[in-house]
C-alpha cells in the first residue's frame, strides 16, 4: 500500500530528514544526561544510514534505522522539559518513519542506493542473454572468450568494491565535518541567545524548545 502522506522518499530523502532532525536535537553542554542520550541515539541513526550506502543488504541497515527512530522519539518524549518537544521535530520523526518504512517495504538493494553502478550489472545481464542466444543457435562461444568475459567481470567487481569503499570513506568524512559544523553553529547560536537574554531580550520561539 502506497503512503500518500507528503514525505521525502528514498535514501537521499532520509539524509535530508536526518539533517533536519540534527538541527532540532536538544542542545549540548547543559549537563543533562538525557540530552546526551538523545544525541547518541541520533548518531546511531546517522551511522546506519551511512552503512546502507556500502552494504550488500541495505535493507538491514534501514531496519536498524527504523528501530533507532522509535528509540529517539521515546527519549525525546521522556525529557523533563518546560516547553516539550518542538512540533517540527515530531513532524520530522513522523516523516522519517514513513520514508524508512517505504524503503524497507520496497526491499532496496545497493543498486537503489548507488544507482550509478547499475550499468555494470545491466551489461552483465545483456552478455548472459547473448550467450543464451548463441547456445540456442548452436553457435558455441570459444572458451577463451568466456574466460575473458569472466575475468573482466571479476575485475569490474573488484573496482566496484573499491569505489564503494571510497564512497563510504568520503561520506563518513563529509558527515563528520557536517556534524562538527552544525555543533559549532548550534553553540554559536546558543551563546548569541544568551547574550540577547542578558541584554533584556524577551523573544519567544513559535516552535517551542527543550528548556
Amino acid at each position: 500500500m502506497v503512503n500518500t502522506t507528503p514525505h521525502r522518499p528514498g535514501h537521499a530523502g532520509l539524509r535530508a530528514i536526518l539533517d533536519d532532525i540534527f538541527d532540532l536535537l536538544p542542545p549540548e553542554g547543559r549537563g543533562n544526561p538525557a540530552y546526551a542520550r538523545c544525541r547518541t541515539t541520533y548518531g546511531l541513526m546517522n551511522s546506519f544510514h551511512l552503512k546502507a550506502e556500502t552494504s550488500e543488504t541495505p535493507t538491514k541497515e534501514y531496519v536498524e534505522l527504523q528501530k533507532m527512530e522509535s528509540a529517539l522519539r521515546q527519549r525525546l518524549l521522556a525529557l523533563e522539559s518546560t516547553k516539550g518537544v518542538p512540533d517540527r521535530m515530531i513532524k520530522c520523526l513522523d516523516e522519517l518513519r514513513i520514508s524508512v518504512a517505504e524503503v524497507i517495504d520496497k526491499g532496496w538493494t545497493v543498486l537503489d542506493v548507488l544507482p550509478d553502478v547499475q550499468g555494470l550489472f545491466i551489461d552483465d545481464e545483456e552478455r548472459e542473454k547473448q550467450r543464451k542466444v548463441d547456445r540456442q543457435g548452436n553457435k558455441l562461444i570459444p572458451e577463451r572468450e568466456v574466460k575473458k568475459v569472466k575475468d573482466k567481470l571479476a575485475e569490474m567487481r573488484k573496482e566496484l568494491q573499491a569505489e564503494r569503499a571510497k564512497v563510504s570513506r568520503l561520506n563518513e568524512e563529509n558527515n563528520n565535518l557536517t556534524m562538527k559544523l552544525k555543533v559549532v553553529t548550534s553553540e554559536r547560536d546558543r551563546l548569541l541567545g544568551q547574550t540577547r537574554l542578558g541584554e533584556g531580550s524577551r523573544g519567544s520561539h513559535s516552535q517551542g524548545g527543550y528548556y
